[in-house]
């Protein structure tokens, strides 16, 4: 009799029990259920939008391209332009819309207009561009601007992010660019910073050539004035 009891004072204590937390307890598993399929819908949704990101950027990059010696026509140019807006419209929170304004800054300057190469890059240094991505298209404006003669405009942009892996790349243009402005002495010292950050100098023989004119002015003189003597 007392093991009856026992029980049913059991059962009471866990229907008491359900009565007051029962319902919490409910609710509780359906926050973590809808967690779990919120997040599978989530990731789902993701996916979903990355591939169909990447499937627009396919289709920029095919449209958009030429063979040698050819010229990209009116109507592609303008199918290009069409994904590219809707790549920085409607997935601007994708890698592919900071590709897409990549590749429409490289026609661009095919184009010869660096305005809007300008303009495109910007739109990706403005927009949340992921830091590895920040360094390529940071440089790629000071090339711009430095093709633009915005000389100073070139160095702070070069000045605005720490160039990580692309030191070399990024000294080198900075070297160009006091050339340019005939600080030779800066930019003796900017090419000899590149050459000191690549492991392997004999793989860039351009760069080498470039700091050893410029160390050696006088037999750079002398070959440009024996090339003008036999032009004449």
């Amino acid at each position: 009799m007392v093991t009856d009891k026992t029980e049913e004072e059991q059962l009471e204590a866990l229907k008491s029990w359900w009565d007051e937390n029962g319902t919490q307890l409910l609710i509780g598993i359906v926050v973590v259920l809808a967690g779990i399929f919120g997040y599978r819908t989530w990731d789902s949704n993701a996916q979903a939008t990355a591939e169909a990101a990447s499937n627009l950027y396919e289709d920029l990059v095919q449209v958009a391209s030429v063979g040698p010696f050819e010229e990209l026509s009116v109507e592609d140019r303008s199918t290009a332009e069409f994904i590219a807006a809707q790549l920085t419209t409607e997935y601007m929170g994708s890698v592919y819309a900071h590709f897409a304004s990549m590749h429409m800054a490289k026609l661009d300057v095919e184009a010869g207009d660096l305005d809007g190469a300008e303009a495109a890059l910007r739109w990706s240094l403005d927009n949340d561009v992921d830091e590895s991505i920040g360094i390529i298209v940071n440089e790629r404006l000071a090339k711009v601007l430095f093709a633009k003669e915005d000389f100073d405009g070139a160095l702070a942009q070069l000045d605005s992010k720490k160039p990580g892996t692309h030191a070399r790349s990024y000294e080198e243009l900075r070297g160009d660019i006091y050339y340019a402005m005939e600080r030779h002495e800066d930019a003796r010292s900017a090419y000899e910073r590149a050459l000191a950050g690549t492991d392997n100098p004999d793989a860039f023989p351009y760069l080498k050539m470039k700091l050893q004119d410029i160390s050696n002015p006088e037999k750079a003189i002398a070959v440009e004035a024996e090339g003008d003597t036999s032009e004449g």
